[in-house]
């Protein structure tokens, strides 16, 4: 595990199963293809900062037709400098990249009861089912939450979504998600 200081691009790819992130690493040891759930959470834009490296590995894929052979690294942290002045809107067509969420088969597993919340909850049952018991309850009083970036990324994704759905936004600086002012 390293940490260095670098840019990483995040670009914002429409796919089958929804909207995902990539990202390309550039360091002063190389440049390398980031395809982690952690970006999911992201706009797309520029970000500088530190970025903890846990593994560099080659990798490759068969994707319409060709063969891609790509230098990955995969992230545990990002610690941006700040957030892009100018986020990039553009989202890519699916043709442009795979979903990652694609290469290895996910395995979905039904909400326990503890994390389906109680019936008084402010969020919708299907958002709160999302969700653990702590993160619900900060959910809904309104307090900043932090997702976990190692669970499915079709789990990870729709938590995104809900937070987006509930007026929540993502700083890239403090990695919480918070509650906009209307």
């Amino acid at each position: 595990m390293i940490s260095i200081q670098g840019k990483l691009s995040i670009k914002e790819v429409s796919g089958k199963s929804g909207s995902f992130c990539v990202g390309d690493l550039i360091t002063d040891i190389g440049s390398f293809k980031v395809k982690d759930a952690i970006l999911d959470q992201y706009s797309a834009g520029e970000y500088e900062g530190s970025f903890v490296i846990d593994e560099i590995f080659p990798s490759s894929y068969t994707w319409r037709g060709k063969v891609w052979v790509e230098v990955r690294a995969r992230l545990s942290a990002i610690h941006v400098d700040s957030e892009p002045d100018t986020p990039d809107t553009e989202t890519l067509p699916e043709t442009v990249e795979p979903d990652p969420a694609d290469e290895v088969p996910a395995t979905r597993t039904e909400p326990t009861e503890a994390q389906t919340g109680g019936p008084d909850n402010s969020v919708p049952k299907s958002a709160a089912s999302l969700f653990d018991d702590e993160t619900q309850g900060l959910i809904a009083i309104g307090k900043p939450v932090k997702l976990d970036p190692t669970v499915d990324r079709g789990l990870f994704r729709s938590q995104r979504d809900a937070l987006k759905g509930q007026g929540y936004r993502f700083d890239a600086r403090t990695q919480l998600w918070t509650l906009t002012a209307e």
